[in-house]
């Protein structure tokens, strides 16, 4: 009974001596206790945090080991790499996400841009040259046998108007038509007179000049050519006294109040031409007064050779004519695509299978995302798919944190290869 006192004494005594030694290491700090799970989470922590240590050789990122050495290819010291995981968030659970420290962000020079919406407009620019419009072109010819009895003006190059005299016309033919027509006149039957005044019209006699002769009843021994337009004489074909035959051209003159912008676009560029769209059309020294236009053709054929497509713009010349047939013209279209999004071109990763951007999503986190890309816009581009109003994309470092990226799946296929061969061993 004595010894089973002082056996149970002893117990006590035990107990509370240690109680008191974990109650003094816990208050000094010496240990700290929560729980199991967060010590093993912490283990799991320094673990994970231990494997991800990596060295690579800066250049040739696909040699990745375990510990410091020489690239087996360049010889160069391996660097330490070191991709960190973040707290797992909505935002960032891409498994091709990278997590970069604040000061690298800083060091590595990383930019972003907020997508928008916003209306998208593309200006396009295309060589081009300046023709006389083809419809706005007219050809004096001789309806019947005759001589050039004087040619009063009408040089090649010179401004003439519409019923302005180029030349003095004499044909027999003519005068013997004149001489009928004065007699039907005279005879006073409606039917020879109209047989005879159509006469004189086939001939080529203006009508203003048929009905002077009538009035007159006075044959004409010669008559004027007039010109049928205003415009600039193109080619004078007759001399003084030349002998006319039937058909024989005399004069070809051209309407320039109006001329031709004809410009060539490439199959990129040619997407989305139609009739009507607004151009803005300068040439070399007017570039401060271009004119505006719209297209009034866009060919159904691509040229074989060239792969291009050809456009016809119609412009309105200045009223000295400063835009001359012959003349490099520039170009340039106004396309509007619509309301949409656009991101600067350097943004843009092209890999050649795919078009990828550096999204930005917060707290140190970055991911890749690919891109459906429309128009092409100069220093921008359109984006059909891909990116929403509200996006944070990269624009400049981009490059590095791809390359980041896709070193994040090299450690994890090198991860992988370990804990196979791992459990082979195993």
């Amino acid at each position: 009974m004595k010894k089973t006192f002082s056996i149970s004494v002893i117990a006590i005594v035990a107990a509370i001596l240690g109680a008191l030694t974990l109650y003094v290491l816990f208050a000094t700090g010496t240990i700290s206790f929560r729980d199991g799970a967060a010590s093993a989470s912490h283990a799991s922590l320094s673990n994970t945090k231990a494997a991800q240590e990596r060295y690579h050789c800066p250049m040739h990122p696909e040699i990745i080991r375990d510990a410091p050495g020489a690239c087996p290819i360049c010889g160069m010291d391996l660097v330490p790499m070191k991709i960190s995981e973040a707290e797992p968030n909505e935002d960032s659970t891409s498994p091709d996400a990278v997590h970069i420290e604040a000061s690298m962000i800083q060091n590595l020079g990383v930019t972003t841009l907020t997508v928008t919406e916003s209306e998208i407009t593309k200006t396009l620019r295309l060589n081009g040259t300046i023709v006389i419009h083809p419809e706005k072109i007219a050809v004096i010819n001789a309806r019947t046998m005759g001589w050039i009895e004087s040619i009063p003006r009408g040089t090649e190059g010179s401004r003439v108007y519409t019923g302005q005299t180029l030349a003095s016309f004499y044909s027999p033919d003519l005068m013997a038509a004149e001489e009928d027509f004065i007699q039907a006149l005279e005879i006073n039957e409606e039917s020879i007179v109209t047989s005879a005044r159509k006469r004189l019209e086939v001939l080529g006699i203006p009508q203003s000049l048929v009905d002077s002769i009538q009035k007159s009843r006075k044959v004409w021994r010669t008559l004027p050519i007039q010109a049928p337009i205003s415009g600039v004489v193109l080619k004078r074909f007759v001399v003084q006294g030349q002998n006319i035959m039937p058909g024989s051209d005399l004069y070809r003159i051209a309407d320039l109040s109006h001329v031709w912008a004809v410009g060539i676009a490439y199959p990129d560029e040619a997407r989305g031409l139609r009739e009507g769209m607004e151009v803005t059309v300068s040439v070399q020294g007017l570039e401060t007064t271009p004119r505006k236009g719209k297209i009034v053709f866009v060919s159904p054929t691509v040229d074989p050779v060239t792969k291009t497509t050809e456009i016809r713009v119609d412009i309105q010349n200045t009223r000295d004519l400063a835009y001359k047939p012959g003349m490099n013209a520039d170009i340039r279209i106004h396309k509007i695509l619509g309301h949409g999004i656009a991101i600067p071109s350097q943004a843009v990763i092209h890999t050649g299978e795919r078009t990828l951007t550096i999204m930005a999503l917060g707290n140190g986190a970055f991911a890749p995302r690919e891109l459906t890309l429309g128009e092409s816009l100069g220093d921008s581009v359109q984006v059909l798919q891909g990116l929403n109003a509200g996006d944070v994309v990269v624009t400049s470092a981009q490059f590095l944190i791809d390359s980041e990226s896709n070193l994040k799946k090299a450690v994890r296929a090198f991860e992988k290869k370990g804990e196979s061969h791992d459990s082979q061993n195993h």
